[in-house]
């Protein structure tokens, strides 16, 4: 089993913002856990984005701009 890593240590990992890390989270790009009021990330879950990147090709198309315009 791999080591669980708070969304701060993933956010330095990966040289994003933790913001950014919960918006991965929130889109299912990156898959995490949450325990009471805190994301946690399997170290495995962080390599693979590491290695493949993300992909949130499928959520995209399904996005709506709410702005009026």
């Amino acid at each position: 089993m791999s080591e669980l890593l708070t969304v701060e240590d993933v956010a330095m990992r990966l040289h994003a913002e933790p913001s950014t890390i919960r918006a991965w989270i929130r889109l299912g790009a990156l898959k995490g856990v949450k325990i009471g009021r805190r994301w946690l990330i399997s170290e495995n879950e962080v390599r693979r984005v590491a290695n493949e990147g993300i992909s949130m090709s499928s959520r995209e198309g399904k996005k709506q701009d709410t702005k009026g315009g």
